[in-house]
């Protein structure tokens, strides 16, 4: 299947789960006024998708201005539903990976989170600042990628 630069995304359903249950989801619903960015699917005709991330995907990710307005929205979504580090770390891989943390990735992502803030200190970051930098660095994983 190809689809060219301005058509639309071919018409499916998913389901995703709210706090009232599974909700159905069109593509429409989901892609309406957003930019999408689609990149080389080689198992869009065989029956298993080989894992690559090409230099252009992960550059993708640390640089487009989508990827960063995303993040800002995850940041805002993260404080908004929990006040302390540890329930926002956790609900953080729930979004993006849906499963929690194990024991490594909740310490590495306290480390992470411990870093930004003394690195950045002297330039004035805001708090979310922070979790909008551990959301890019979620996104970036092969997990939230690619869906075994």
């Amino acid at each position: 299947m190809t689809i060219a630069v301005g058509e639309r995304l071919p018409a499916a359903t998913f389901k995703t789960m709210t706090e009232d249950g599974p909700e159905k989801l069109t593509t429409a619903d989901i892609f309406a006024g957003k930019k999408v960015v689609l990149y080389f699917y080689p198992a869009a005709s065989t029956p298993e998708r080989l894992t690559s991330t090409t230099p252009l995907q992960a550059l993708y990710f640390l640089n487009d201005e989508q990827v960063h307005e995303q993040s800002a929205g995850f940041a805002r979504r993260l404080m908004a539903m929990a006040d302390d580090e540890d329930a926002r770390i956790l609900q953080a891989y729930r979004l993006t990976l849906g499963r929690p943390p194990d024991d490594a990735e909740r310490a590495l992502a306290k480390e992470f989170l411990a870093g930004f803030r003394k690195q950045t200190r002297q330039a004035g970051p805001s708090e979310a600042d922070a979790w909008q930098s551990l959301g890019r660095a979620l996104f970036r994983l092969n997990e939230f990628v690619y869906v075994d």
